[in-house]
């Protein structure tokens, strides 16, 4: 008999054809209710090898985690969760490392709105608005970030919305990039001199400006968009 790891049972759940019901609030599910909606899933037997081990304060918390990413993607059909997983494991190396890597991704998760935001990536990977590697490298980077400073991201094309503090850990984290601002009037042209000038009157200013990578993030995960005329350079002067 094979023997079914965790990795393996993570790729099962995501591409069973079984229907999830996920529908209630996860702040709102009691711990029998959350043992009765995950039981089904062939992740829960081997992670929590009955309800005496979600009963711990660590396992209804990696239970929760595990919920709130499948309630994510339940509304995905069979094929678009097996198109995601497939193109994770030809790039892995196999279905138990992409399974392993997934569940790693969603685990690691410090905050409940993670692996949500992790399971909103998932779906836009299914319908082909990102790639996988860009799924997986955004994956890791909410991980790394301080939910506070996810949430951010809903107001990053707001005046003076984002700290300087912010822009470093954005920038960090591949999410915004530094470039030098150009001074006044730099469209109109200058001589070497007069450049020369302008530098030492006013100073190189730094300038941040979202990358792709943070544009997607805010678009995909908060439904943040650029505003024609309202752009991210005006606000981060």
């Amino acid at each position: 008999m094979t023997k079914v790891t965790l990795g393996s049972a993570m790729s099962n759940t995501v591409k069973s054809e079984r229907s999830l019901d996920l529908s209630a609030d996860i702040s709102d599910i009691v711990l029998s209710e959350l043992a009765d909606s995950l039981e089904t899933l062939p992740i829960f037997g081997l992670l929590f090898k009955g309800y005496n081990v979600l009963n711990t304060i660590q396992g209804e918390i990696s239970a929760r985690k595990i919920y709130n990413f499948f309630y994510e993607i339940q509304n995905l059909s069979l094929d678009e969760k097996a198109k995601v997983m497939d193109a994770i494991s030809q790039s892995k190396g196999g279905v138990d490392q992409a399974g392993l890597l997934l569940l790693d991704l969603v685990d690691k998760s410090d905050d409940n709105m993670k692996p949500r935001l992790i399971g909103k990536l998932f779906v836009a990977c299914a319908f082909c608005e990102i790639t996988t590697q860009q799924f997986l490298r955004l994956s890791t980077v909410i991980n790394n970030l301080f939910v506070d400073d996810l949430l951010k991201l809903k107001e990053v094309y707001e005046h003076n919305a984002i700290s300087d503090q912010l822009k470093s850990i954005y920038t960090a984290n591949g999410l915004m990039e530094i470039s030098i601002k150009k001074p006044e009037k730099f469209s109109q042209g200058y001589s070497m001199s007069e450049l020369g000038q302008a530098i030492f009157d006013r100073g190189l200013a730094l300038e941040y400006s979202l990358t792709g990578d943070g544009k997607l993030l805010a678009e995909i995960c908060f439904d943040t968009k650029e505003d024609v005329g309202n752009t991210l350079e005006k606000f981060l002067e």
